[in-house]
């Protein structure tokens, strides 16, 4: 027995050892097993005697890849113990951070703060340096797997484009096993909470007086806003001007339930389940042709115009209805499953606008959280939920992604070994044009935010404790470069607090800016950081504006500006020339808050945001015009209060304004608070109005309304919530469409905004 027992150690110090070596870690010689075997020949029977039993003895987890040592056995988790002498060069390849077996390199973000702060009331500035000291609290490392090539063209690739799920990654280097991984993971969670449902058992059973309730954890995926005006794609036989979704990233087009290639309107009409084309010329309306997405059993949707394809995307409802037996009658009932839920891609030819033609459908598992188009390639996004309940090893449909049918490949498979998530990320690539898939990605990992850059995608998500139920004092960040189709996994860091929202996070020259809110000490502050492309921290400006929150930014170049609010409205600006060395240039205090900034024009920034009272309350909508052509001198140079209205659409979906950048004509929803609709009434019903703004800007005579054009009718009941996010403003030549989705299209000459027709 005692032979079998030196066999089995041998053969696993053999294991050990060679996945050492492959892992090309350098170990010093005073810590290859050999030498520590010496060093434990050495000791005295009586030394031996003591520790025999020593809980020094590391206990190892060799589950697939990923190496752990553990000091504490769990249930159910098959371990083996290995002698010491290997034990102790493991323990130095988790001090250096390199993961085993997935060919991973941790970079330590080595930084020392200068000694150096430069006071600006309560604003640390603190300059990062490259020398290895305490870190302080705030510093986070970042995670690179694979090489930092640069992404080759869709030409180089060749015949890379095929939809192959066998096919081999343009980015991966070589096999992984994180089918494997992500297996464990999730077993490990399903474990976890099998065990937590006991103890939530034998506590409600225990202490049933005492009314115990345990909450159960859950991933939720928010939907990210758009920002600045996209006019790309007018065809070559387009003239006129027009304008489209407000987008976050000049070049990035960005899916919406209107648009608008120039010459038509297609609108999503989710009441009837059918998007309808209307021809636009000089302000006349004519509704030339509608598709039925009931026959696609697709619903929710958003869309683009790629030139002369009608690209859609929604919620494939194919699965969302089930038989059921009463026992007397069999009926159909619509079934929620957050576990079946799959995301549709639709392409229509529409050269013939009257008659659009289906070309192509695509299935992607996950509910659709968003999508993003550069040139001819479409990239989508969907969150798959794991039914863990359910998984098994043999059946890989049951824990791994899969898209257009094929699951997820292997080496396009990425993990996130330290996370909690039951859901993927899941990442399609398709070229619009040939109407194929390109790539595709599945990230076991959480995502609450997605900002996508020129060349790269970042999905940020707030760090979540599942055996605390709480959340940790900061975010996730994962990078994932793009091009021409093809996604290559580049690297994953952390940083403190969380992202107001999209336009908290930019890149620039390589460098990632964040302007964060945080927690520290009992008290909240904000801070801006900046990251090289490896997400290794170059420099910070914390502890800012303590007590309040961000409530909007803007990146504009090499000038960074945004809004923090508590009871006045600050806004900073950021020197970001060095960024090694950001500086505040000047802040401004004035009354409210800007809840979106707008570039405007050269030197100009519009905010649209609250006035509000001494106490900090909401009052009204407020516009604001920021002089930003001396960052050192930042002044609101005109305001307009619009005391009558309450809340604008733009403060939740940026979708929903207008900007003409030709003249900075801009539009959006207003709704007008109850008080002022009850005295145009003269009754006591609580009644809110929808009306749609427009405004223009000149210097010498500040803000002017053009336009208050009322969406209710004339019963003034038709203002809510719901109805502001289903109403577009869009610009054709000199006519401006207002576009209320299912009722009516109205539209208006620009020179003078008399009303030219309204299409019902």
């Amino acid at each position: 027995m005692k032979n079998d027992n030196m066999n089995n150690i041998n053969e696993q110090d053999i294991y050990i050892k060679n996945r050492l070596k492959n892992s090309g870690v350098d170990i010093p010689e005073s810590l290859r097993p050999d030498a520590i075997e010496k060093k434990l020949a050495s000791l005295s029977s009586e030394e031996m005697e003591k520790r025999k039993d020593s809980i020094d003895v590391p206990e190892i987890k060799l589950e697939n890849t990923i190496v752990s040592i553990e000091k504490k056995r769990k249930k159910n988790v098959r371990k083996i113990i290995i002698p010491i002498a290997v034990a102790a060069s493991l323990v130095l390849v988790f001090g250096l951070g390199v993961k085993i077996g997935r060919g991973s390199k941790k970079t330590d973000d080595a930084v020392m703060t200068s000694g150096v702060y430069e006071e600006n009331e309560d604003v640390i500035i603190e300059e990062i340096s490259g020398e290895m000291n305490e870190p302080d609290e705030a510093v986070e490392s970042a995670e690179a797997y694979g090489s930092e090539e640069t992404i080759e063209s869709e030409e180089a690739v060749g015949s890379a484009e095929s939809d192959n799920n066998e096919k081999k990654s343009l980015f991966k280097s070589s096999k992984t096993d994180n089918y494997d991984m992500a297996y464990d993971i999730l077993n490990d969670y399903k474990e976890y909470l099998e065990d937590l449902t006991k103890k939530r058992e034998q506590a409600m059973e225990d202490y049933e007086d005492d009314g115990i309730r345990y909450m159960m954890p859950s991933t939720s995926a928010a939907k990210t806003q758009s920002g600045a005006s996209d006019t790309i794609g007018i065809a070559a036989d387009q003239a006129e001007y027009y304008t489209d979704t407000n987008i976050r990233t000049e070049g990035v087009s960005e899916a919406d339930i209107v648009k608008t290639d120039g010459k038509y309107i297609y609108e999503y009409d989710s009441s009837k389940e059918h998007i309808n084309i209307y021809s636009a010329k000089k302000g006349k309306i004519e509704k030339v042709s509608s598709i039925n997405l009931l026959k696609m059993a697709v619903i929710n949707i958003e869309m683009y115009i790629a030139e002369d394809k009608l690209v859609v995307i929604g919620k494939d409802d194919r699965d969302s209805w089930v038989e059921e037996d009463d026992g007397n009658d069999v009926y159909t009932n619509r079934l929620f499953n957050r576990y079946s839920g799959k995301t549709a891609i639709v392409l229509y030819d529409i050269r013939d606008r009257s008659n659009p033609e289906f070309v192509k459908e695509f299935i992607q598992d996950g509910d659709y959280d968003s999508s993003r188009l550069v040139g001819d390639y479409l990239y989508t996004f969907s969150r798959k939920y794991v039914e863990i309940e359910k998984i098994s090893k043999k059946d890989r449909e049951t824990y791994l992604p899969e898209i257009d049918g094929l699951i997820i490949d292997n080496d396009d498979l990425i993990v996130q070994p330290d996370g909690c998530n039951q859901s993927y990320v899941v990442i399609s690539a398709i070229n619009v044009k040939k109407n194929n898939i390109t790539d595709r990605m599945g990230l076991l990992a959480g995502s609450s935010s997605l900002y996508v850059s020129s060349n790269n995608i970042f999905l940020t998500d707030k760090r979540f404790n599942w055996r605390t139920f709480g959340f940790l004092d900061d975010s996730k960040i994962i990078k994932v470069a793009y091009n021409k189709g093809k996604l290559e996994y580049i690297c994953e860091g952390s940083f403190p607090g969380y992202l107001n929202d999209d336009y908290s996070i930019d890149e620039y020259d390589d460098c990632l800016r964040l302007v964060t809110t945080y927690r520290d000490g009992g008290s909240t502050y904000n801070g801006l950081y900046i990251y090289d492309k490896g997400l290794k921290k170059l420099s910070v400006i914390k502890k800012l504006a303590e007590g309040e929150t961000i409530k909007s930014a803007r990146f504009m170049g090499r000038t960074a500006y945004f809004v923090t609010f508590r009871n006045t409205d600050p806004l900073f600006a950021v020197d970001l020339s060095d960024p090694e060395n950001p500086e505040i240039t000047d802040y401004l205090k004035i009354p409210g808050f800007s809840a979106y900034l707008h570039p405007y024009s050269d030197g100009l920034l519009l905010g649209i945001g609250y006035d509000t009272n001494e106490f900090g309350g909401t009052e009204c909508i407020k516009l604001s015009m920021f002089d930003v052509s001396d960052p050192e001198n930042v002044k609101e140079k005109d305001r307009l209060v619009l005391d009558t209205y309450e809340y604008s659409a733009v403060f939740g979906n940026r979708k929903t304004l207008m900007f003409d950048d030709r003249d900075g004509l801009f539009g959006f929803v207003g709704m007008m608070g109850s008080d002022y609709v009850q005295e145009i009434r003269t009754e006591n019903d609580d009644f809110y109005s929808n009306n749609y703004l427009v405004f223009d800007y000149d210097e010498k005579n500040g803000f002017k309304n053009k336009l208050e054009y009322n969406l209710g009718g004339d019963s003034w009941s038709g203002g809510t919530y719901e109805q502001m996010d289903d109403i577009r403003g869009l610009i054709i030549g000199d006519y401006l469409y207002v576009v209320e989705i299912g009722k009516a299209i109205t539209s208006f000459d620009t020179k003078s905004f008399e009303k030219v027709e309204e299409y019902k």
